[in-house]
């Protein structure tokens, strides 16, 4: 728990030096947090690699894998689809945010592109709030409701960014799975968001 509270604190902080301090426009960050980044995945990877039996045991299950991020989509877009029934808005629409998976970068631009500048924002501001929510689900989730289930809340994400906290609060076995998961799901945005569009009238 004093993980998780770190971890927002460090989020807050953050942001709050970030909006005080730092000009818009400063590329430069952007290069030091990939950096970092890589440096967590590179060491999450480590972590992962030296554990043969556990990786030839998930060769066995591969079924198993699959279906993490297969149910990880549907349940991002049944959030979207509820969601929509909340805030009022088009459940077609709402589904494309969703269909993101904590993709903010690449939602973002794309909704944008395909729709409009609102729903962008939209976009990248939900996706963007996943994954910062994400840091202090994971080790309640793990703790509370279970190891795969952790993987969830991460989403694409989890190839990445929280794929260090998930191998931190749960173990190799599934940090290996939550990478996989990730790598799937990247897939699922450029097909899913543009078919959502279609459908919304876009």
């Amino acid at each position: 728990m004093i993980a998780v509270v770190w971890i927002i604190l460090a989020v807050l902080s953050g942001g709050v030096l970030g909006w005080l301090f730092l000009p818009p426009g400063s590329d430069w960050i952007g290069d030091v947090v990939i950096g970092m980044l890589c440096l967590l995945v590179f060491f999450a990877g480590m972590d992962v690699g030296q554990n043969w039996t556990m990786m030839r045991e998930l060769m066995r299950k591969g079924h198993q894998v699959i279906m993490v991020p297969v149910m990880v989509t549907i349940g991002s877009l049944l959030g979207g689809l509820i969601a929509s029934f909340l805030v009022g808005m088009n459940p077609w629409d709402v589904m494309a945010v969703a269909a993101a998976v904590g993709w903010y970068s690449l939602s973002g631009p794309m909704i944008t592109n395909m729709a409009s500048v609102d729903l962008g924002t939209v976009a990248f501001m939900s996706n963007l709030m996943r994954e910062i929510f994400s840091f202090a689900l994971i080790p309640i989730v793990a703790r509370y409701v279970g190891h795969l289930a952790a993987i969830g809340p991460g989403g694409a994400t989890t190839i990445d960014s929280t794929l260090p906290i998930i191998s931190r609060f749960t173990s190799p076995q599934n940090a290996m799975i939550a990478f996989f998961s990730g790598f799937a799901l990247t897939a699922v945005p450029p097909i899913v968001i543009p078919f959502c569009l279609r459908m919304a009238g876009w």
